[in-house]
């Protein structure tokens, strides 16, 4: 019976080189199935002894609910799908998995596009659950839900849905599960994958998820009552919905001074807006407008282009087409066309350009600049939360003292 049982996963799995069958227990009746590509020597080990125990307590005809780590098996496909997510099985008669994945893991680092001044240095890791325990080492409420699919035919990988129940809409989580249980393809090596398949314009130059490899990120985004998705294998997690204010903003605004923060912001905008801007602005007014410059200037921007063999157009090439093209007008057209293209963007329902557009006279408080501690009472609205006070504020105990 045993080797019968063996046979068939073995044959179910295409009698892979990497399945390793030990013998355990005194009478040798008892196997235990793995793939030593993804389980170590010491998972190994541990789950023998697991076993033992198990046995001593039946064969002393106790009784024994099998849950957790050890849980029974009703054929050979469920035991193949448990030794391909890194799991062990012990076939004896009957089949149990001992749930203990021991492939090699990487230590959290901090995140090397996303480093910070002053501020946590830990980063997400391509283990899917130690991505949620970080995220749950953030917030610890019971309120904080954990939802698995399993997306992709063939590497039926491994996708987390996390959001607090009291705070995020449910017709917004809804959506989310929606989009993802639609995906049909054969696989997700990548949340990149998910993150172009699921957002509201696939052909938009805009960014409509907010991806991120910090778990202080993700943890602020839910406590405003986003949702986040986690994917196996992917050090990079995804946050739904966005607007364009959350890509100019980083954790460390808040890990600052309201001042230094606030300009820390700022200088970012600023930047932002000169980098798209300045270089067609730029060749708009020396190639189209001279005119609009002091004539020394205007000289003197003349005389540094006469030993450059490569015109001024070649250096900036297509990205500035629309300035050198029409000039001051191609850059305007050009600019207006991105904002309307931008404000007829959603995310998940949300407005792209809130709270510019629709206006939200409160929410700009915390937009351009960061707003102070004891002024965020309430939950961006933006986002619809179901909960919206975000704290009781501290202004009664401030007056209390100052007086």
């Amino acid at each position: 019976m045993v080797c019968v049982q063996i046979e068939r996963i073995a044959e179910a799995m295409g009698y892979p080189s990497d399945l390793r069958v030990t013998p355990v227990g005194k009478e040798g009746l008892s196997h235990l199935l793995y793939l030593n590509s993804l389980v170590d020597d010491e998972t190994v080990a541990w789950a023998t002894d697991q076993f033992a125990a198990f046995t001593a307590v039946r064969t002393a005809g106790l009784e024994l609910p099998v849950r957790g780590r050890l849980r029974p098996l009703d054929g050979s496909s469920a035991a193949v799908e448990v030794l391909l997510e890194g799991n062990l099985v012990v076939v004896n008669g009957e089949m149990l998995a001992v749930e203990a994945q021991g492939w090699l893991k990487r230590e959290p680092q901090e995140p090397e596009t996303e480093r910070v001044i002053r501020g946590p240095r830990e980063g997400f890791t391509e283990t899917l659950a130690d991505n949620i325990g970080l995220v749950r080492r953030w917030i610890r409420d019971p309120s904080l839900q954990v939802e698995e699919l399993r997306v992709g035919r063939r590497t039926k990988t491994r996708v987390v849905l996390v959001y607090l129940a009291d705070v995020a809409p449910p017709r917004m989580v809804s959506e989310v599960r929606r989009r993802l249980e639609a995906l049909d393809l054969d696989g997700i090596l990548e949340s990149g994958y998910i993150q172009q398949l699921i957002t509201d314009r696939r052909a938009s130059i805009f960014p409509l998820i907010q991806a991120t490899e910090r778990s202080d990120r993700i943890a602020a985004g839910i406590l405003e009552g986003r949702v986040a998705i986690l994917v196996d294998k992917s050090t990079t997690s995804l946050l739904v919905p966005v607007t364009i204010n959350e890509l100019y903003q980083t954790p460390e605004d808040y890990y600052l001074s309201f001042w230094v923060g606030s300009f820390l912001r700022l200088i970012r905008l600023l930047g932002n807006n000169l980098a798209v801007a300045l270089p067609g602005l730029y060749i708009a007014v020396t190639d189209f407008h001279p005119e609009l410059l002091p004539t020394q200037l205007a000289l003197a921007i003349a005389g540094t282009r006469t030993r450059v063999p490569v015109p001024l157009l070649a250096e900036l090439f297509i990205m500035e087409i629309a300035a050198a093209l029409f000039g001051l007008h191609g850059l305007t057209i050009a600019g207006i066309l991105v904002l309307v293209h931008a404000a007829d963007l959603k995310s998940f329902g949300v407005s792209y350009l809130a709270p510019w557009a629709p206006l939200q006279w409160e929410e700009l408080g915390d937009a351009p600049v960061r707003k102070p501690f004891w002024a965020r009472w309430h939950r961006p609205e933006t986002y619809r939360p179901r909960n919206k006070l975000r704290t009781g504020g501290t202004k009664r105990e401030d007056d209390e003292d100052d007086a």
